[in-house]
């Protein structure tokens, strides 16, 4: 029981040292630490326990820079044989981090996208709607332009009836004189 209350106590001692000096520690390793700390204190030494380890691992390289902290996790360390399996876990993990980190941005692209291709059809609608409307304005003017050359057609035919009457009203008038 002695040694149990050693490496729990070693245990909090790490957990707290990185959760101090990573700041920038991501979530899916402090749950790996929680769930490796609860499985270390419910259960003695059970699989949970890997994944403390398996976290620990995790994060070995960024302190390793600092010599109580080395000598600490060193001391953690020792006690794991499969060193290679955490370390592809490593790499699997920082693998699914940057596979998320680009659905992320992937997912932020394709937003950006189809607000684009909506505001590009709602340009294309507005450029729909203005050619409509030029369209419109074009056959009006020409509505107006036609009215006009039909009032001008009428006028000028207003005018050569008057003439042709009036023509027709002085032969009446010169009639009885040439008779």
């Amino acid at each position: 029981m002695r040694g149990f209350a050693r490496a729990l106590f070693l245990r909090l001692l790490a957990l707290r040292l990185l959760l101090r000096y990573v700041g920038y520690m991501c979530l899916p390793t402090l749950c790996l630490l929680l769930l490796g700390l609860l499985g270390d204190v419910i259960l003695g030494r059970p699989l949970l326990g890997f994944a403390w380890r398996c976290a620990l691992s995790m994060e070995r390289r960024w302190l390793a820079q600092d010599a109580v902290l080395r000598r600490l996790l060193l001391a953690l360390w020792s006690r794991l044989g499969v060193q290679r399996l955490l370390l592809w876990m490593l790499h699997i993990l920082r693998l699914e981090a940057f596979l998320l980190a680009l659905l992320g941005i992937l997912g932020v692209a394709c937003f950006l996208l189809a607000l684009l291709r909506l505001l590009g059809l709602l340009l294309r609608l507005f450029a729909l709607l203005g050619v409509v409307y030029l369209a419109l304005r074009l056959f009006a003017l020409l509505g107006i332009l036609c009215l006009e050359f039909l009032l001008i057609l009428l006028l000028r035919l207003l005018v050569a009836k008057l003439l042709q009457c009036m023509r027709l009203q002085r032969l009446r008038g010169l009639r009885p004189i040439l008779v």
